[in-house]
């Protein structure tokens, strides 16, 4: 709710008015997104070679910035979004558990960084999972 009297994009906004924001229409701005609507849920992952550049993956917030709001904000927040950091933890550690990683197509890994404040490797790791136990059968 406005509590002055504005401006807005060549809009009058007076004292007391109500907005509604479109999030449809924010995360789908073709001067925001490439492509806004193919399904490309890579564009929000943070890449450490342009994390470093001091570049940010599309979409990424920060502040005041409202480019990138799919668990909405403020109290009307999506109750799942915390609920959702807690869980990935239980997960994450019944994965690690559960699974040893292989590497793909040699015992050992060539640990050769590349260059970079991060410490990435020059190459993708390709590894799959294999059970070590399984606490369904305990």
């Amino acid at each position: 709710m406005s509590n002055i009297d504005c401006k807005i994009n060549g809009y009058d906004v007076k004292v007391g008015t109500r907005f509604f924001i479109n999030i449809y229409m924010i995360m789908r701005d073709p001067n925001r997104y490439k492509d806004p609507d193919r399904f490309l849920p890579e564009r929000f992952l943070v890449d450490s070679s342009v994390a470093n550049a001091g570049i940010r993956p599309q979409g990424e917030s920060e502040g005041q910035d409202f480019h990138f709001l799919p668990f909405g904000s403020g109290r009307r927040a999506c109750i799942s979004a915390s609920h959702s950091s807690f869980v990935m933890h239980g997960t994450l550690g019944a994965l690690i558990q559960c699974f040893d990683l292989k590497v793909q197509g040699a015992e050992k890994v060539d640990i050769k960084l590349g260059a970079g404040f991060a410490g990435v490797l020059p190459f993708p790791l390709v590894s799959y999972p294999v059970t070590r136990f399984n606490p369904f059968k305990a």
